[in-house]
């Protein structure tokens, strides 16, 4: 029964997938978080939607917290915002165990700089070519 009450504990704090704007010395910084929960660290059981960010919309069965969903969550963030693109992009993750290796929470993190500076991305892309 305790198993049970604890599973349910787990889905109401079910992985979710957030985005957050701070500013920092001047600078606008974007943060975007997924996490997810597995079954013996393999098993997808629940996962944060990267498509309803800021909600409580978990996705079942199914691997979403990664870092591929969380730059592509930070690219739509980005051009929405009306960025030019980002500077001094982080990524880290934090790892949760419940019941010894029965079940794991993964969150990822995601952090970067908004640029505004429409002659950085240009410059950037002439040193590129």
């Amino acid at each position: 029964m305790r198993f049970i009450a604890m599973l349910l504990l787990a889905v109401v704090f079910a992985g979710c997938a957030t985005v957050g704007y701070s500013n920092r010395g001047g600078k606008k910084i974007i943060e975007v978080s997924n996490s997810g929960w597995y079954l013996f660290n393999i098993i997808p059981l629940v996962s944060g939607n990267p498509d309803k960010l800021n909600s409580c919309s978990p996705i079942f069965f199914s691997k979403t917290a990664t870092l591929e969903n969380n730059i592509k969550i930070l690219n739509d963030v980005v051009s929405r915002a009306g960025a030019s693109g980002v500077m001094t992009l982080k990524s880290s993750w934090d790892d949760e165990s419940m019941f010894v290796i029965l079940c794991k929470r993964h969150v990822i993190h995601t952090s970067a700089e908004l640029v505004f500076d429409k002659s950085i991305k240009q410059g950037s892309n002439r040193n590129a070519n």
